[in-house]
């Protein structure tokens, strides 16, 4: 008996979704653009001062989402919350904090 070539029916169900998350440096309302470099501007720092700023990331959709911020080396330079979650309809505000010593 010879065979045939037959094609082959696959029904695929797949579920997706958007997220739809901000990310503000307050007091400002405008989103940062991923795509862009952003500088933080903390001003004239002296020896033993401390000086933070605030980031804020806020989730608009329908799905909590998981957030990791990749800190760089720099020993003097503490980040409040390097990771967690972001419930639907909510906020989460990270602090940045430079005290050099």
């Amino acid at each position: 008996m010879k065979q045939k070539a037959r094609p082959i029916s696959l029904n695929i169900k797949g579920i997706g979704y958007t997220l739809h998350h901000s990310v503000q440096l307050p007091p400002s309302t405008t989103p940062l653009n991923d795509q862009d470099h952003h500088k933080i501007d903390l001003g004239k720092i002296y020896v033993n001062e401390k000086r933070s700023k605030t980031i804020m990331i806020e989730n608009s959709g329908d799905f909590n989402f998981d957030f990791v911020i990749k800190k760089s080396s720099i020993k003097y330079l503490t980040v409040s919350k390097d990771s967690g979650t972001v419930k639907r309809n909510d906020k989460k505000i990270i602090e940045l904090t430079y005290s050099p010593l």
